[in-house]
């Protein structure tokens, strides 16, 4: 996993590695062909002290060739790291993190997907930590079924979220729905609304300034087509 902090103009000042996992990893049982493990930011955000917060898949102890832990990492404007925490899974599951919000009591909200390593089929999946990392709640979600994942997370003003993901139908028929997700702060469901009328993938969302939402998805399978929905809070398109 690698972060550059660069000029305005795009030219690098500095750079941060994070290591990959040690080579017990290279030999598990799972990993015949001696893959490297995969450690991989996918999204940073600046808090409200003027740092950073990253989440990254964490793969350093892992036990299975598909085995990825949730790493938070806190830095400073130099990239000198301020604090370090791997959230994984009490059971044989894998935690994949996709996006990442601070919330408004400090504390931050990790969205994504989850499987275990004897089944394919993703589920949702929401933690949340308090300003130092510490995992407060983990919650994982297969309404309406199995094979869903959470792509983008908002917080509300009363401290609700909302979520843009996908809803696997059937991937053989390359048939996915794009997911409108809402939860209390505690992550208990409110609503959940697919969406049948676009076939292809959830993105990100946004608040409009009506109070509804904006919904940003990607058609598929190709030729793919960019598409914006705005919804109600009943999810009426």
């Amino acid at each position: 996993a690698v972060l550059w902090k660069t000029d305005l103009f795009g030219d690098t000042l500095k750079t941060f590695i994070f290591s990959k996992g040690d080579t017990a990893y290279l030999n598990l049982p799972s990993n015949p062909q001696g893959l490297n493990s995969d450690e991989a930011f996918t999204d940073i955000i600046r808090t409200t002290d003027s740092n950073f917060v990253a989440v990254s898949w964490d793969q350093r102890i892992a036990t299975h060739l598909y085995d990825c832990d949730v790493l938070l990492s806190k830095f400073n404007k130099d990239l000198d790291t301020l604090w370090t925490v791997s959230i994984s899974h009490p059971n044989d599951t894998s935690l994949v993190a996709q996006s990442l919000i601070q919330t408004n009591d400090g504390g931050f909200v990790v969205c994504g997907k989850a499987y275990s390593f004897a089944d394919a089929n993703y589920v949702g999946l929401m933690l949340k930590t308090d300003s130092l990392g510490n995992l407060l709640w983990l919650q994982t979600y297969n309404n309406p079924g199995p094979g869903q994942s959470l792509y983008d997370v908002k917080e509300t003003p009363s401290g609700e979220l909302i979520f843009g993901g996908t809803q696997i139908i059937n991937a053989w028929n390359d048939d996915y729905h794009p997911t409108l997700f809402k939860t209390n702060a505690s992550g208990i469901v409110n609503f959940i609304y697919n969406i049948p009328q676009i076939n292809g993938f959830g993105a990100s969302i946004s608040f409009s300034n009506d109070g509804n939402y904006l919904f940003y998805n990607t058609t598929y399978p190709p030729p793919c087509t960019r598409k914006i929905l705005k919804l109600s809070e009943t999810g009426i398109i």
